[in-house]
């Protein structure tokens, strides 16, 4: 006569298990992996001119993982040219200040306008830093932020590289 066996909770759970892992394997690998860094300011700041100078809090730092493809996104809601119409030029630099993309806009005086620039990178494994930076080519421009248009720095995995 044969024997029956039940199996235990381990032995009927561990195929799924198996499943599970594998379908995160295949998720942390192929799949994009959202936001892994974001600043945001809601509050105005002034005084832009020719030199360029930093947004005040808006850096991101996140550690890279090797082979990810990532993309930075820096958006000023409202920029405001106030004397000598000329260019605004919103920069995503590294930490050494280096331009890594540049978004120039045309404005007037008096003139306000959203500015959006975009970097895509595959680094290596590590530390990366990215920030934003504002300069106008003439005269003087604020940056008008606030809970209904923010100015911001997003750093987001957008897969494999």
């Amino acid at each position: 006569m044969a024997t029956f066996r039940v199996p235990s909770p381990n032995e009927l759970t561990q195929p799924i298990r198996n499943a599970v892992q594998s379908l995160k394997d295949y998720i942390d690998k192929f799949l994009p992996q959202g936001v892994v860094a974001y600043a945001e300011v809601t509050a105005n700041q002034t005084g832009f001119t020719s030199t360029a100078s930093d947004i005040t809090s808006l850096t991101a730092t996140w550690t890279a993982v090797a082979g990810r493809r990532y993309r930075i996104t820096g958006h000023l809601g409202c920029a405001q040219q106030n004397t000598s119409g000329g260019f605004w030029n919103l920069q995503i630099t590294d930490a050494s200040n280096t331009i890594q993309a540049l978004a120039p806009h045309s404005l007037a005086v008096g003139e306000q306008a959203p500015i959006t620039a975009f970097e895509v990178v595959v680094p290596g494994a590590g530390s990366i830093t990215r920030k934003l930076r504002a300069r106008t080519s003439a005269g003087t421009g604020d940056v008008l932020a606030s809970s209904a248009r923010t100015a911001f720095i997003l750093v987001e995995d957008i897969g494999p590289a």
